[in-house]
């Protein structure tokens, strides 16, 4: 019996873009376009579906880059950014040479690095980069976080001349959008209805061309800020048989918030334990707020993370370790415990960007 080993390339995503149409691109010798001298975009293309059946989100992407200079070769190293529990699939990448020479990606190229339950990376450098080449690369990423829609962002650091972002939502789904920074007055997508025997559906599709580059200048704290984009949420699906609330009030999030972190903000005999350590120490009745503070950060030993879970109070009492979030919360349940009136007060990082309301 012979057995043969047979090596496949992932499928093209966008089969009508792959590999076509780059003799125009080649008649080019530099860039025309000053914001972007050592490369440009030809053309991105993304795609973001629901998945009724199997309840995740879909992306596809295809991105085509022409380089002209030495410097442009950078763009051929490519950093994917995903979730942990996210899934990335369908990577994909070739540089297209003048001379019409096709040089693939190998999957052995491809590597992945982060952190275990954060944000990683899939990483890779599209090989034969040289100067006048074009190189195009694609992915799929998948994820079951339905609410929590990554914005699309139109702008980078080259100018794109074609971007197509179209988005696949099933009949009984209801999303809403906030465009940010355009670069036209028409930020309303196109609509179309899909009537098919497995389901009916709605896209809807931006698509803009000539978008220009954005450089980093003094005092640009968030790059993201300022560009181009669209920001996402899924609001509430509903059919026959279900209706499914995403998004709801400020409200509704801060007594989501409340019950979440519950342990911490009712009394417990830890915590007068905990308090009664504190007032040993203290020449008053009832510690002040600023030694409750300082017992918290000069007892409770620092653990390394950013997540906004928090393990329940009596099982960080009794280690003695916290992170930022449950030391946050540790001197909250203290403050309440010794009679002040306090509550919790959930604050984003000036790197998250700003909040859409």
């Amino acid at each position: 019996m012979i057995l043969t080993m047979m090596s496949c390339s992932p499928e093209s995503l966008f089969l009508d873009h792959w590999n076509n149409d780059t003799e125009s691109a080649f008649n080019r010798t530099e860039s025309p376009y000053a914001d972007s001298p050592n490369a440009v975009i030809l053309f991105e293309l993304e795609n973001l579906a629901i998945n009724r059946h199997d309840w995740e989100i879909v992306r596809t992407r295809h991105v085509r880059i022409q380089i002209f200079t030495e410097e442009g070769k950078e763009s051929a190293n490519i950093r994917i950014p995903f979730y942990h529990d996210d899934n990335i699939s369908l990577i994909k990448a070739q540089t297209i040479l003048p001379n019409g020479e096709r040089i693939k990606l190998k999957s052995s190229q491809i590597f992945e690095e982060g952190v275990k339950d954060g944000w990683r990376y899939k990483t890779f450098a599209i090989p034969g980069v040289e100067a006048r080449c074009i190189i195009e690369y694609q992915y799929q990423l998948r994820s079951d976080r339905l609410a929590l829609i990554e914005p699309k962002f139109f702008q980078g650091y080259l100018h794109n001349e074609y971007s197509k972002f179209s988005v696949t939502l099933p009949k009984g789904f209801n999303y809403t959008a906030s465009v940010r920074n355009p670069i036209s007055a028409n930020t309303e997508p196109r609509k179309e209805e899909v009537f098919t025997p497995e389901g009916d559906y709605v896209y809807y599709i931006w698509a803009y061309k000539n978008i220009p580059a954005v450089r980093d200048e003094p005092y640009m704290y968030n790059r993201y800020d300022h560009l181009f984009s669209i920001y996402m949420q899924l609001l509430s699906y509903q059919d026959p048989h279900n209706k499914i609330t995403f998004i709801k009030t400020w409200d509704d999030l801060a007594s989501k918030i409340k019950k979440e972190y519950k342990s911490y903000l009712e009394p417990t005999r830890k915590f007068k334990g905990l308090l009664a350590k504190i007032e040993a120490d203290s020449a008053e009745a009832t510690p002040t707020p600023d030694q409750i503070y300082r017992f918290v950060q000069e007892r409770v030993i620092r653990k390394s993370t950013n997540s906004l879970y928090a393990r329940e109070a009596n099982e960080v009492i009794d280690e003695m370790r916290a992170s930022k979030v449950e030391r946050n919360l540790l001197f909250l349940g203290l403050l309440i415990e010794a009679g002040y009136d306090a509550d919790p007060l959930l604050i984003s990082q000036r790197s998250n960007g700003k909040i859409g309301v």
